[in-house]
C-alpha cells in the first residue's frame, strides 16, 4: 500500500508527515489551523503560498496588524541588516519568515 494511503493525508504533504517534527499529529494541527496573515504587499503574497502549500488553512481577508507581527519580534536581527539589498528578495525572506514562525507556533516547535 502506498504510504499517502496509509495516512489521512493527501499525498502533496506525505514528505511533511515523514519529517518526525511535524508527522501525523502536526500536519492534522496544520490542517485544523487557522492563520491571518500579518504581512502586506508581496511579503503577504509569499507568506500566503507557503502557508498554503503546507496545508494550513488563511483566515479571510483581514487588514495586517500594525506592530503585532510575531514574526517581526521573533526575528533575531531586523530585516534590513540581513544583506539582502533587493527589495523584493527582502520581500520574500519576510513572508518565508512569517510562515515559518506561524507553522512553528501551531506545530509548537
Amino acid at each position: 500500500m502506498h504510504f499517502a494511503e496509509q495516512t489521512k493525508h493527501p499525498a502533496r504533504y506525505v514528505r511533511q508527515v515523514r519529517v518526525a517534527e511535524i508527522g501525523e499529529a502536526g500536519q492534522a494541527r496544520l490542517a485544523a489551523s487557522l492563520v491571518v496573515l500579518q504581512g502586506q504587499g508581496f511579503a503577504r503574497e509569499i507568506e500566503e503560498m507557503y502557508l498554503r502549500l503546507a496545508g494550513v488553512p488563511i483566515a479571510p481577508l483581514a487588514a495586517p496588524s500594525a506592530g503585532a507581527d510575531a514574526a517581526n519580534e521573533l526575528l533575531p536581527v531586523d530585516a534590513s541588516s540581513l544583506g539582502i539589498e533587493n527589495a523584493a528578495a527582502r520581500d520574500v525572506a519576510a513572508g518565508a519568515w512569517r510562515a515559518l514562525v506561524a507553522m512553528r507556533q501551531i506545530l509548537g516547535i
